[in-house]
């Protein structure tokens, strides 16, 4: 885990602008987050890499009725398409363990990642204000 947070202080912005909370989080209190979703039964994470290094996080966070999928490609990594190939690949490794579907829940202005979950067979579901923002929510099923 400790590799993953080398490159913390340049998170970069676009990141922070398509997450739903945008805030600046400091460093100490990701970590312990991170720690914490580690621990966590209901929560897989996933770290894809190219080359060995770094490309993207992918998480699952498990409901009672589905899962929630959250995606971070590495600024070095976007605009590759590779979002769609991490997506599909950790899915399959999801439908493995349990038929719960999954959604996303994507900022109608994300562009990009509504392009990515489309690629890999995700179909719009509806559309809905999610902390404040007109959103999508794509699902997966099995």
């Amino acid at each position: 885990a400790e590799r993953l947070f080398e490159k913390y202080d340049n998170v970069d912005k676009l990141s922070r602008a398509n997450s739903y909370f945008s805030e600046p989080i400091e460093l100490a209190t990701h970590q312990a987050w991170f720690e914490k979703k580690l621990q966590d039964t209901q929560s897989a994470i996933y770290i894809a890499t190219i080359a060995g290094q770094p490309a993207g996080m992918i998480r699952y966070d498990i409901g009672a009725e589905n899962a929630v999928v959250g995606i971070l490609i590495g600024e070095d990594f976007r605009g590759k398409g590779l979002a769609s190939h991490f997506l599909v690949d950790t899915a399959k490794k999801h439908f493995a363990v349990t038929d719960l579907p999954i959604h996303a829940y994507i900022k109608q202005e994300n562009i990009a990642s509504v392009k990515s979950f489309e690629k890999a067979n995700y179909k719009k579901l509806r559309e809905e204000v999610v902390h404040g923002f007109s959103s999508f929510i794509y699902i997966l099923e099995k």
